[in-house]
């Protein structure tokens, strides 16, 4: 499946990155301190990727003034778009 598939899956949400989880820790047999492990390597990576994000749409013209950065979606109080 190319990344190009994957985008599309997830924008007509025909699943969920909750979904991928779960099959993710299924398929491989993840149990206990493994699901422990994964949500930490899941948080740091997204951690990473937020440093990168820049507040900045995609004309590169800056989207606030806020110092922190804006996010597009609310996943920070467990909501989703």
């Amino acid at each position: 499946m190319s990344t190009e598939e994957l985008h599309r899956l997830l924008k007509d949400r025909e699943f969920t990155i909750e979904d991928v989880i779960d099959a993710i820790i299924f398929l491989n047999g993840i149990v206990g301190v493994g699901k422990i492990t994964l949500g930490d390597t899941i948080k740091d990576y997204c951690y990473h990727k937020a440093k990168d994000y820049s507040g900045k749409g995609r004309d590169n013209r800056e989207l606030s003034t806020r110092e922190e950065p804006v996010w597009p979606s609310n996943h920070r109080n467990g909501t989703t778009l």
